[in-house]
């Protein structure tokens, strides 16, 4: 059978008539009865040309036959997705087609978890032992990065642990920031709303959960603000940064205008790019987080960078 999936999907055939055949090889995988040897061959076989296909048409035609097969062989799928088969697909196809690897790996948890295998911890484990390579390889690919922070939504055992994340949230936050924003007027107004609500939400439920990466993170991004040459894009960050905790935030800003190590140029670089970051359409709390550094700066007497951010900002506004 999986000779056959396999010669009808190398052949010459006309679509329609690869559709019907490889609907019949899908129809078969509901027979229970079949040896598992001949389960995981058809497995292994739809899951390469998944993963590996030379054109997304061969990789939609065999995602039928590896739904079919794995979700009513149940026990053999499970023996099939294995810990080495997750580590495989995050780090050996991540140059081929990263998001179809996502896919299948996605689809494959749901299936593990439903049917309540022990399984599913070790696999969710070893997925957040290798995503932050996997981001790394594909920084900045959105739509990978959005596939991942899907797939941690829907599977938040898959969220990295401990030291990893700090890593995963670091590669991510840098992987927002070098976004390319789409050119297409409606391709902009779905990657306007899903940054903040996919990436963003995976942010908001790790910032909310472990302080310590939460204040790691706002190091690296007063790093990144006050950084002269820095190539990331303010409104993107903006977008997912305005889900920090309140509190976490504001205590850090009245800190740092406190703090007489940070030169009066520094503090209004930061200041500057943090009204930059207003630029994101519907950005929330930052304009709170940016008065409450002002007021922090009045309070210790540096009227200075308040007034000559006030000067520049007013000047911008009027250029535009």
């Amino acid at each position: 059978m999986d000779k056959l999936l396999s010669g009808i999907l190398n052949s010459d055939k006309p679509d329609g008539v690869k559709k019907t055949l490889i609907a019949r090889i899908a129809a078969a995988g509901k027979d229970t009865a079949q040896p598992p040897e001949m389960v995981a061959a058809v497995l292994r076989t739809s899951l390469m040309f998944i993963v590996d296909g030379e054109t997304e048409q061969v990789a939609v035609l065999s995602q039928p036959v590896f739904v079919e097969w794995a979700s009513n062989n149940q026990h053999s799928f499970v023996e099939f997705f294995s810990e080495s088969l997750v580590s495989d697909l995050l780090q050996k196809h991540y140059y081929h087609h990263p998001t179809r690897a996502l896919w299948v790996i996605n689809y494959s948890l749901g299936l593990i978890r439903r049917n309540g295998s022990v399984s599913y911890t070790r696999l969710c484990k070893m997925v957040g032992q290798h995503a932050s390579g996997f981001l790394c390889c594909n920084t900045p690919d959105y739509d990978v990065v959005k596939c991942m922070c899907l797939m941690m939504l829907e599977h938040l055992e898959c969220v990295p642990q401990d030291d990893s994340l700090h890593t995963f949230v670091t590669t991510l936050l840098r992987a927002v920031s070098r976004f390319s924003i789409p050119t297409d007027p409606t391709a902009v107004s779905q990657f306007v709303v899903e940054v903040p609500n996919i990436i963003g939400k995976l942010l908001h439920q790790i910032w909310m959960h472990d302080a310590d990466v939460t204040v790691d993170t706002l190091r690296m991004v007063f790093d990144i603000v006050t950084e002269p040459t820095t190539t990331e894009s303010m409104a993107l960050l903006g977008s997912v940064i305005q889900f920090v905790p309140d509190v976490v935030m504001c205590s850090m800003l009245q800190s740092k205008a406190c703090d007489t190590s940070l030169s009066d140029e520094t503090a209004l670089l930061a200041l500057s790019r943090m009204l930059d970051m207003l630029c994101w359409p519907s950005t929330k709390n930052i304009d709170t987080w940016i008065i409450t550094f002002m007021r922090g700066l009045a309070s210790a007497h540096r009227y200075s960078v308040v007034m000559c951010i006030a000067g520049n900002k007013a000047n911008q506004v009027c250029v535009h």
